[in-house]
């Protein structure tokens, strides 16, 4: 959805397993990035200032076993319902673009908010930051 320098997409997905033994799903995902996007110098500075949200409902998710490298099927531990979110600021000078994102926003407000697999929590808050430049040959 686009409405003027306001950008939104959204990814839905509903979804179920005929055999959650087999094959345990979330009966839904989401995932939402929102962002403004506007020149502050014409046609020289462009900004993106916006943020990304995660969701799933909670399933009994495959757990990793480190010592065989695989996947197994568990039912001790549901993850999910637990949002896992992002801020971010992109700005781009001509041909060169930086970036700066906030990673695991929720953190902020929940330190034990969530995991992805089973006994391996969301990455901690952290600040990353990225440098691109485009050369002509």
């Amino acid at each position: 959805v686009d409405a003027g320098f306001f950008h939104t997409m959204f990814k839905v997905t509903a979804q179920t397993s005929g055999n959650q033994d087999a094959m345990a799903l979330p009966a839904f995902v989401g995932f939402n990035t929102t962002y403004a996007e506007f020149q502050l110098v014409k046609n020289v500075l462009w900004t993106q200032l916006g943020f990304d949200v995660f969701y799933n409902t909670p399933y009994y998710a495959k757990a990793y076993m480190p010592a065989t490298g695989m996947f197994y099927a568990q039912e001790e531990k549901k993850i999910g319902n637990s949002p896992y979110s992002d801020v971010f600021l992109n700005i781009r000078l001509k041909r060169t673009r930086f970036s700066i994102k906030y990673e695991n926003l929720t953190g902020v407000f929940n330190p034990r908010s969530g995991y992805f697999i089973p006994h391996y929590p969301y990455n901690p808050r952290i600040l990353k930051f990225g440098v691109s430049w485009t050369f002509y040959d």
